[in-house]
């Protein structure tokens, strides 16, 4: 392959680069929202306990216990998520790194071509004295 598919190859995985970097400050957002959000839900399931040393109706009891509940499962929903985000956001960084790999083995390889190509044109140019010299 010569330099100029190297080029275009190293233009290509910059912008995979580019593309998996803001994907994953996106997915880093997205986890300290859902961090806020767990937070807020925590607070108010500690808040939302049964009312102390107050006689409570059926009605109450029952209402009380659903929000929790379903409180409760939206905590659960959260957490849930910001696993899936945290194993998202370590996969995009085994990506990046992989990307950033490719990328040092493609620079290397195109310094290879050029300095190939300088020690031809340097002995071309030997060459080229050495025959005008004879002449």
């Amino acid at each position: 392959m010569n330099s100029k598919k190297f080029n275009i190859l190293l233009k290509l995985k910059k912008l995979k680069k580019n593309k998996s970097l803001s994907s994953l400050t996106f997915l880093i957002k997205e986890k300290k929202k859902l961090s806020k959000i767990s937070e807020t839900l925590e607070e108010m399931l500690k808040i939302s306990n049964y009312p102390k040393n107050e006689i409570l109706s059926t009605g109450l009891l029952k209402q009380i216990s659903n929000y929790q509940e379903k409180l409760q499962k939206k905590l659960e929903t959260s957490n849930n998520r910001k696993k899936y985000l945290s194993s998202e956001i370590s996969t995009n960084l085994k990506h990046i790194s992989e990307l950033n790999k490719q990328t040092e083995i493609i620079k290397e390889k195109i310094f290879e071509l050029e300095k190939e190509q300088a020690n031809l044109k340097e002995k071309n140019a030997e060459i080229n004295i050495f025959n005008k010299s004879s002449i």
